[in-house]
């Protein structure tokens, strides 16, 4: 399942957007935004791990990309559909009080457009105002803290750092390699926010931390890799043993 609306953009300018359970889900998700002109990639997720170990329920059956321009423009459009429609009597959201629906609408992370409107909505009709103006200081103030970006756990950051020298003490590639790579996801990795603005995941001293977990890993895996090159053509440790 592969569909680019436009063959002028690739896939590599595309992020992720939503997944879908359901394949008809997903395809009425397509036509909406073939409708509004939008370029998106309907894909069938790669499965890495057998599906006789992890099960296929709870495994996506399309994911979507779009262009993170787009990610904005495709929330206000399936905004403005939920405005239009009644609440379903049975919808879970009426079971929640006041405070969680406040919850729900200044978190646009965690929950999806369609559920921040119709908390929205549900708040409305128990006789609470909610402004547009009001609705985007409280999600932007969710922006701000999102983008400052989370604190690493320590425990697991010198768990990877301890990786890393058990590979070098074991000659261990897998150790080390595990270490250099998580080192670099504390220090580089992004996500996006609904509007589609890219940010780093962790704060400056998770990043920071990472950063050094991911040098101190590659110059401990070159000096490592010399020494054993020296030692299989020299015999350098020869003498010692």
């Amino acid at each position: 399942m592969k569909d680019i609306l436009d063959h002028e953009y690739t896939d590599d300018e595309l992020e992720y957007f939503r997944e879908f359970l359901n394949i008809e889900e997903a395809n009425d998700f397509a036509q909406l935004l073939e409708k509004n002109k939008i370029i998106y990639s309907l894909e069938k997720p790669q499965v890495l791990i057998d599906k006789a170990i992890v099960g296929t329920t709870i495994l996506p059956k399309a994911i979507l990309k779009i262009l993170p321009r787009d990610f904005e423009r495709v929330n206000k459009i399936l905004a403005e559909i939920i405005e239009q429609q009644a609440i379903p009597q049975d919808h879970y959201l009426l079971e929640f009080s006041n405070l969680e629906l406040f919850d729900v609408i200044k978190k646009p992370d965690s929950w999806n457009i369609e559920d921040i409107t119709t908390a929205r909505k549900i708040l409305v009709s128990r006789g609470f105002e909610v402004t547009n103006q009001q609705l985007e200081e409280l999600q932007e103030q969710r922006y701000s803290e999102l983008r400052a970006g989370k604190q690493g756990e320590i425990g697991w950051m010198f768990f990877y750092a301890v990786c890393i020298g058990l590979g070098v003490l074991f000659l261990h590639p897998i150790f080390m390699i595990a270490g250099v790579g998580m080192g670099f996801y504390y220090w580089q990795d992004k996500k996006r926010d609904p509007k589609g603005a890219s940010f780093f995941t962790f704060d400056k001293k998770t990043r920071k931390v990472g950063q050094i977990i991911f040098y101190l890993g590659i110059v401990l895996m070159i000096i490592l890799f010399v020494l054993l090159f020296f030692n299989a053509h020299f015999g350098l440790w020869s003498g010692l043993f």
